[in-house]
């Protein structure tokens, strides 16, 4: 199953027909997002320029990446009427594979059985998300002094709830951690280029209580293997598939005093 996150915003219309007596119109919209998700604005009076001061975010799910370019994107645009019918304005449609992978400014004709009915601009952003699994081994604690019992508490700053824990270390010359499990979320590529993985070193005190003398973090960027060229010759996603990212003791890190 593959997982998109979908934002749509900055929604206007343009130079609309008129639908009352007035010579204006009361627009709202109507959305179709593949028959996965189903949402409409609200009316806005007498205007055949409106503004919508609406955004919506929602998790589209698809297990036919393959076909995006056969899925649609239907906005249609209604006058709303206070009695009867509402007046029907047009409608606009994009499929979805120019939305994953095209621009994220849009700029559509509505059309009234082939007629041009105004225009409509929008912006959406549709990205794909990936699950990544983060591998942390031979991770190696010197130049501190050496508590009776240590541990690592660590997690991806994109998924910050999802913490781990290491097992305890108990007090020795070697404050030596070989394999830690291993930690997994989702997150897009734009995420995983600015976030990284925080690592915080518990010390645990006969009493329960814990202190942090330091924490390190690993920016995840330094270990995404980029491909040449991002967009996927059958579907245009950038996809990065599952893989270990490991620290090595070769590769010291500074410690940041504190932390929580």
């Amino acid at each position: 199953m593959d997982k998109f996150r979908v934002f749509i915003h900055s929604i206007s219309g343009h130079d609309l027909p008129s639908k009352d007596s007035n010579g204006l119109s009361d627009p709202y919209l109507k959305f179709n997002f593949d028959n996965f998700e189903e949402f409409k604005t609200e009316s806005i009076s007498k205007t055949l320029n409106p503004i919508w001061e609406f955004s919506h975010k929602f998790q589209y799910q698809t297990r036919m990446i393959n076909k995006l370019a056969e899925k649609q994107f239907v906005i249609e645009c209604y006058d709303k009427n206070s009695i009867g019918r509402d007046d029907y304005i047009g409608k606009a449609e994009i499929d979805l594979h120019t939305l994953a992978t095209g621009p994220q400014k849009h700029d559509l004709c509505l059309r009234d059985e082939g007629q041009p009915a105004g225009r409509l601009r929008f912006t959406l952003e549709m990205e794909h998300e990936t699950e990544m699994t983060v591998t942390l081994s031979n991770l190696h604690i010197s130049g501190l002094e050496i508590p009776p019992h240590r541990v690592i508490e660590y997690y991806c700053s994109v998924s910050p709830d999802n913490k781990m824990r290491s097992r305890v270390c108990e007090s020795s010359d070697q404050q030596v951690w070989r394999d830690l499990p291993q930690v997994r979320f989702r997150s897009t590529l734009p995420e995983m280029m600015v976030n990284g993985v925080t690592l915080h070193i518990r010390d645990v005190h006969p009493d329960g209580r814990e202190e942090s003398p330091g924490y390190i973090m690993i920016p995840l960027r330094k270990y995404l293997p980029l491909p040449a060229a991002p967009h996927a010759a059958d579907s245009g996603q950038i996809t990065i598939q599952e893989r270990r990212i490991q620290r090595h003791v070769s590769e010291p890190f500074t410690l940041a005093s504190g932390g929580a």
